[in-house]
């Protein structure tokens, strides 16, 4: 998925929050797959929301399905990097509504010069497949988070209609939550 130059330009152009003490610095576990956050990051959003990660913060790479790797990289590599520290930080400690925490991600993510198509994707992404839990101090909270669906062969082709409705259609990001509640509710997934 190339991202366009032109499209890239004009999104650098906007105001999306602002990153602090980065770069981001991590020791990933032997495994290779989680990671300790060696120094404190965060994330500002515009509306001055902060999102700090503490130092010693353990990231599983999971809140980005595995299954999304081979098409848009790794939770750890790429432009993406710390959006998916932060992110994946709230998707454990889900001390914010998860909405909110994957909406913060596809504005890091555009933060960080993710063009708008990849960081919509990715934003679907996380939004049908990624975790989900009850709001804060709600009385559902208790319940263990989830993911509304798991990405495999069996949604393989709903989940490519869906890429191409987002490459293809200029959807907002309720444009896209109701794409994926759509696809996540039909029996063919």
């Amino acid at each position: 998925m190339p991202d366009g130059d032109a499209e890239v330009v004009a999104e650098a152009a906007a105001d999306y929050g602002r990153f602090v003490g980065l770069p981001a610095k991590i020791a990933l576990d032997e495994n290779g797959r989680s990671a300790e956050l060696l120094e404190p990051i965060g994330y500002v959003a515009t509306s001055g929301v902060e999102w700090p990660v503490p130092a010693g913060a353990w990231l599983d790479g999971a809140s980005i399905p595995k299954a999304f790797w081979s098409v848009i990289g790794g939770p750890f590599e790429g432009k993406y990097r710390e959006p998916s520290i932060v992110h994946d930080h709230y998707c454990i400690v889900k001390t914010q509504p998860w909405r909110d925490t994957h909406r913060m991600f596809h504005a890091a993510m555009l933060c960080r010069g993710v063009s708008g198509f990849k960081a919509r994707v990715m934003y679907y992404a996380v939004y049908r497949f990624g975790p989900r839990w009850g709001v804060p101090g709600d009385i559902a909270e208790a319940a263990p988070a989830q993911a509304a669906e798991v990405a495999d062969d069996a949604n393989a082709d709903s989940i490519l209609r869906d890429v191409e409705a987002i490459r293809d259609g200029a959807l907002s990001l309720h444009d896209i939550e109701q794409l994926a509640d759509r696809s996540a509710d039909s029996p063919a997934g």
